[in-house]
């Protein structure tokens, strides 16, 4: 039996996403929508954020002006109205020769420290119109802007703000060097980005102490891997958090052979968890605490993966387990590469995440029983923090020919008022992990008769399930919110009787204040008593009202 009541939080923003710069116009608002309540990644995208200098939406890496050429100030508005949390790639090289490809290294800390006062100070303090009253370095950074393409750099005045930028990774990639056509001399070695990285810091954090600062890296995992310990191990360098690139290529290496395939989506789970351990370890024998874990890149089927491999149901899996894993592994955040809105089993998978994931993690199969070295599925019930009236309970089937059913339950019993199921597959059936096309969201409403106590859940071959429940209110009197009012209930309201005009004190008790005044009397047990329905019998809703 499954405690729906019960769970551990967990961020929200592992199912975010990257929309940078050369997304196209008419895509970008898609791709914000597959982030909302997430986070947002940009300005810059990947490599090209360290050719990228914000003043310019025409500067940088030839792909990098190939789409909208968003600016810093659209990113920020896309952010806000789809209450996502943005994070920003610094340049850690401060300019680039496009000419040449050729990275170098042009005031990098002053680039940095002025885009910060940009997003942090000009636009949270300026609006259009109040450009005559920048004075000093705010007016020095506004000036600087020198090719919008003739859009706004302000907000209009009655506009809704824009959130900070709290966020900021110190450039992309150091460990990357030379892409033909791309990039010339952009490796750092890890003692050269550790000095780059003690370069640009203060020069940041001197506009905004309150900012937080991480490294961008590829897998700290890596055999004989160097540049989060050289950088952790110097004691001046601030370390906010540590973002990473946990990219699996084990789908796309057994491509089209069903039995590896299933054991590769088995393994993305340990595959991610690797390298989480050894950005922890790494950290840990720095002797670093207080720090978050973000996934900014990652794909279980790499960004080298073909068209049909991106779009397909097995990747749409892959998401949704890399997810959950990044829940269940205490991440803060993690944002996928590349452009979901484009791409068919991405584009459901996270649709689904943006409708039904949840911020607490109620239970998993492996907590059920079902291990998940050797299960060919995947169970995860969610609930929202705070909402006790809905359960989502997701399931995932990573074999290509055979449904699996598991029986659950749900402790305490509750009445429920709706149970939808929604499956994600190929349209008319026939799914398999391999499939890339016609694969949508369908919806079953299967209330009538449904049994919270004792129900059959199924997952069919090579799909995605998610059973959203949801279940009648509850009164004021349940304290324990079990769906009744007993004897359980009694025990917590006796603990917290004051007396008549005796104020409650204990914050523990201050829900068994039913009536008006303040105190916990003969009045409040009067609601209480009328409350009363007795363990496993649903309360009247209404009863304290």
């Amino acid at each position: 039996m499954i405690n729906a009541n019960e769970g551990t939080p967990f961020s929200p923003w592992v199912r975010g996403q990257c929309p940078y710069r050369w997304v196209k116009t008419a895509e970008y608002t898609a791709l914000w929508q597959l982030a909302i309540g997430a986070m947002g990644r940009g300005v810059g995208g990947g490599l090209d954020a360290d050719t990228y200098d914000w003043r310019d939406i025409n500067s940088g890496c030839w792909y990098g002006v190939t789409g909208g050429q968003f600016t810093t100030i659209e990113f920020l508005q896309h952010a806000r109205d789809h209450n996502a949390a943005p994070m920003i790639t610094a340049n850690m090289f401060g300019g680039f020769n496009q000419d040449t490809f050729q990275c170098f290294t042009d005031n990098p800390d002053g680039l940095a420290a002025d885009w910060i006062r940009y997003t942090n100070i000009i636009l949270r303090n300026y609006r259009q119109g109040d450009e005559s009253d920048m004075t000093g370095e705010n007016l020095r950074v506004y000036s600087s802007i020198s090719d919008w393409g003739g859009r706004t750099k302000l907000l209009a005045p009655d506009e809704e703000s824009v959130p900070r930028v709290e966020y900021w990774q110190i450039g992309n990639e150091p460990e990357v060097g030379d892409l033909p056509g791309h990039h010339i001399d952009h490796y750092l070695s890890p003692t050269a980005y550790r000095d780059r990285y003690k370069l640009m810091a203060p020069a940041m954090l001197a506009v905004d102490p309150t900012i937080k600062l991480g490294p961008c890296l590829t897998k700290p995992a890596t055999s004989g891997y160097q540049w989060l310990s050289v950088l952790a191990a110097d004691a001046d360098v601030q370390i906010d958090f540590v973002s990473y690139h946990p990219y699996d290529g084990g789908l796309a290496q057994v491509w089209g052979d069903s039995e590896k395939m299933a054991t590769a989506l088995r393994n993305v789970r340990p595959r991610l968890l690797s390298q989480s351990a050894a950005a922890r370890s790494i950290m840990s024998q720095a002797g670093r605490t207080n720090y978050e874990l973000i996934a900014s890149e990652w794909n279980p089927v790499s960004w080298e993966g073909s068209s049909q491999m991106q779009c397909s149901m097995a990747n749409a899996i892959g998401i949704v387990e890399s997810c959950f894993t990044f829940a269940e592994d205490g991440m803060l955040a993690a944002t996928f590469w590349q452009e979901p809105q484009n791409k068919l089993g991405p584009s459901g998978a996270f649709t689904g995440l943006v409708n039904d994931m949840g911020d607490v993690l109620v239970s998993t199969s492996a907590q059920l029983g079902y291990e998940y070295a050797s299960a060919d599925f995947r169970i995860y019930i969610t609930r929202n923090a705070g909402d006790d009236s809905k359960v989502m309970i997701w399931g995932l089937n990573f074999d290509n020919l055979n449904p699996v059913t598991v029986n659950l339950g749900l402790f305490p019993p509750c009445q429920v008022i709706s149970a939808a199921l929604k499956r994600y597959g190929k349209a008319g059936g026939g799914t398999t992990l391999t499939t890339y096309t016609d694969m949508t969201w369908s919806q079953q409403d299967v209330t009538t008769g449904f049994n919270t106590a004792d129900f059959p859940f199924t997952i069919q071959a090579a799909e995605i399930t998610v059973l959203v429940l949801s279940f009648a209110p509850t009164t004021r009197a349940d304290f324990d919110r079990d769906g009744d009012v007993d004897q359980e209930d009694f025990g917590h309201f006796q603990a917290c009787l004051t007396g008549r005009a005796v104020p409650v004190t204990d914050p523990n008790c201050l829900d068994a204040k039913l009536d008006v005044d303040s105190d916990v009397d003969q009045y409040d047990f009067g609601i209480f008593q009328g409350c009363m329905s007795g363990a496993n019998v649903p309360a009247d809703p209404a009863c304290a009202d």
